[in-house]
């Protein structure tokens, strides 16, 4: 490998490296407050089918965050209720208990969370600013 070949890769992996840090956004209050559906699921403990078995039945789950600290939570049917941020954890409470959900990622259209102590991590898409 020449030393031009070398620099291109090491060129091209830090612009990788670099783009992905920027498409991140702080994780705050207004850039929460948006409808996020559900869209996939990490969890290294599944296998594709399993997943895509959980995926079917959780299709059309979505989270509500206002910035009046309200939100929905829409699964079989709509539970509302009130959320906090505390650095990178947000906690919702509803007629139905206390949740507290991690957040891994946040960028302008996507957030990776995991809810309580699930190893599972949910993929969301933004669907709206509200």
């Amino acid at each position: 490998m020449t030393k031009f070949n070398l620099l291109l890769i090491i060129i091209f992996i830090s612009s990788s490296i670099y783009s992905q840090v920027e498409k991140n956004v702080e994780i705050n209050i207004d850039n929460l407050s948006k409808k996020w559906e559900m869209v996939d699921l990490i969890n290294s403990k599944k296998t594709a089918e399993e997943l895509d078995e959980i995926k079917s039945m959780l299709e059309g789950t979505y989270i509500e965050f206002r910035n009046d600290s309200t939100f929905t939570f829409g699964f079989v049917f709509d539970l509302e209720g009130h959320w906090e941020l505390k650095e990178n954890v947000i906690y919702t409470k509803d007629r139905r208990g206390e949740n507290k959900w991690t957040i891994y990622t946040l960028e302008k259209e996507k957030l990776i969370a995991s809810r309580n102590e699930a190893t599972q991590k949910i993929i969301f898409k933004s669907i709206n600013k509200i």
